[in-house]
């Protein structure tokens, strides 16, 4: 699995799902809860969870593994979301292997 084509696709699914540019959650120090605020989109914690319901559907379409859904405070930022995807996924793979 590509650490890079992997933040790809979970930086395109938020985006998508929230209605905000790639560009924009990809600045390093972008909150979740900036996340919420700026998308119109979401309006809570409760949309978040379903825009990472979304997430985990493209992750397990491409490697056929479900990485464990996050409950992370909103000052955590999109690259370590993307950080605690990737290392969920990773470990969910090196187990089943």
């Amino acid at each position: 699995m590509i650490k890079n084509e992997f933040k790809e696709l979970v930086l395109d699914t938020i985006s998508k799902h929230s209605n905000i540019s790639k560009t924009i959650i990809s600045k390093s120090h972008f909150t979740l809860s900036e996340l919420i605020h700026t998308s119109p989109k979401l309006i809570n914690s409760v949309d978040l969870m379903e825009v990472f319901a979304y997430t985990a559907i493209q992750i397990k379409k491409k490697y056929q593994v479900a990485p464990k859904l996050p409950a992370l405070p909103l000052s955590t930022t999109m690259d370590e979301v993307v950080e605690y995807l990737f290392e969920t996924t990773k470990l969910k793979l090196e187990v089943r292997q």
